[in-house]
This record gives C-alpha cells, structure tokens and sequence, in this order.
C-alpha cells in the first residue's frame, strides 16, 4: 500500500499557474542565451529566436496547467497520476521536433536546419517540463500544519478528493 498523497488546493493554482509559465519562460530564455553563447547554432534558426522561445514555452505550460486542473479534478492519486501524464506528454512534444531531422532542409522553411539546433529545441522542452512539473506538484499541494503528516493528519478531508476541497 502506498501512501496517502497530501491534498490539493485548486484555488492556488490562480497564482501557481502565472507563476509557473513566467518561470518557464524566463528558464528557457536563460538557458538560450548560455547555449547560444556556448555553442555556435545558426541565429536565424526561426525556433530559437527569443519570441518562438518565449510564446511555444507560454503556450505549452499554459496547456500543461490546464491538464493539471482537470487531472486533480478527476484523479484519486493526481500527483501521481500528473508525473506521469507529463513524462509521456514530454516524449510526445519531441516527435515533431525529431521529425524535422528527417526532413529535407529544402523543403522546410527554416534557414538554419540543421541536426544541432533541431536537438536543442528538446532541451526547451526538458526545461518547462521540469519547471511545469516542480512548480504545480509543490505550490498547488495543501501545507501541512506543524506537526502533521501529510495525509494522516486525522482531518477527515485528509483524503479527500481534491475536488472535495474547493
């Protein structure tokens, strides 16, 4: 038996979420400027200007907050249950970008194709994923008071549903 995973609290997720796709972004334009500055890759590579970077890593952990939402909604064990819905999406988001590095570079409308910056563009994934799963799965979690166990505090909403707790 495994055990008990503290409750959630939904309304936190006002502030978490915001929180969450800021830091992402701002993670990913950090770790553009040390690549850049690191490694020599094609600046007129499309995906790696700082507003794909910027707008892609908003848009994707805003989606990755919404999925948050409804799996705390609707699962019994939603951390659980989000780490590994996030690992699989990670390895989905991967796909188009490994696609690329099979295509034509002619027939692709990015200057600057080339195997290097393709695979450079899954560190950004790495890296909102991490933040993403960090963030929601220890802000959005219910504080436990002094002295108590997480889940086995004897409060009868200690296992309770997430969606119990609104």
């Amino acid at each position: 038996m495994t055990a008990p995973e503290p409750p959630i609290e939904l309304r936190r997720l006002r502030w978490v979420g915001p929180l969450t796709i800021g830091l992402a972004v701002g993670a990913n334009l950090i770790v553009r400027e040390l690549l850049m500055a690191l490694i020599s890759l094609p600046r007129e590579f499309p995906p790696l200007q700082p507003w794909a970077i910027a707008l892609f890593t908003a848009l994707g952990v805003a989606g990755a907050v919404g999925v948050f939402w409804v799996v705390a909604r609707l699962s019994p064990r939603p951390l659980r249950t989000y780490r590994i819905v996030a690992g699989i999406a990670l390895v989905l988001s991967a796909v188009p970008n490994l696609a690329l590095l099979g295509a034509d570079p002619r027939s692709v409308p990015f200057p600057g194709l080339a195997p290097l910056p393709v695979l450079i563009l899954l560190v950004f994934h790495v890296v909102a994923a991490a933040v993403s799963v960090g963030l929601l799965t220890t802000l959005t979690v219910r504080p436990s008071a002094p002295g108590e166990r997480s889940g086995s505090s004897g409060d009868p909403r200690a296992g309770a549903r997430p969606s119990q707790l609104r």
